[in-house]
């Protein structure tokens, strides 16, 4: 699980946010679980050999790379939270709801940024899936 000191009780007050939308929160648990259909998994299992980033073919594609670590992905977490006036220093999934969880923020802007955050995941992987079946890639000002 890619949570490792946050339990279930933490992470499923996010995911379970009033506002989130299910398809939204349906991909931000997997995400947050680690369970999303990616290719490093199958590679495990001995299923596919190529894992390289179908973006780019520049590294192992992960979900740490696909949701942060991708220029693009990066590109758009940067115009979310500019977009929100969000100062705080994300580099992981895990990072950002530990912040969430501790931040002295009022309740009305966590319960802003919670369902932005599971739609940005959301959209990054049906970006990431249109990418695959129709070959196209976009800027991150149409993205966001």
């Amino acid at each position: 699980m890619l949570f490792g000191d946050l339990d279930k009780k933490q992470w499923a007050k996010f995911v379970w946010e009033r506002s989130n939308i299910p398809k939204h929160r349906f991909i931000f648990r997997l995400a947050i679980q680690n369970r999303v259909k990616i290719r490093d998994r199958p590679k495990k299992i001995g299923i596919v050999d190529n894992t390289e980033f179908m973006l780019y073919g520049d590294q192992e594609e992960t979900t740490q790379h696909i949701f942060f670590d991708c220029k693009y992905n990066a590109r758009c977490l940067n115009l979310v939270k500019s977009w929100l006036n969000w100062n705080a220093q994300i580099i992981n999934l895990q990072d950002v709801l530990r912040w969430l969880d501790r931040a002295k923020i009022k309740r009305f802007k966590r319960s802003v940024y919670t369902p932005t955050i599971a739609a940005m995941v959301y959209h990054i992987w049906m970006y990431q899936n249109d990418v695959l079946r129709n070959s196209k890639l976009q800027i991150p000002k149409k993205t966001v």
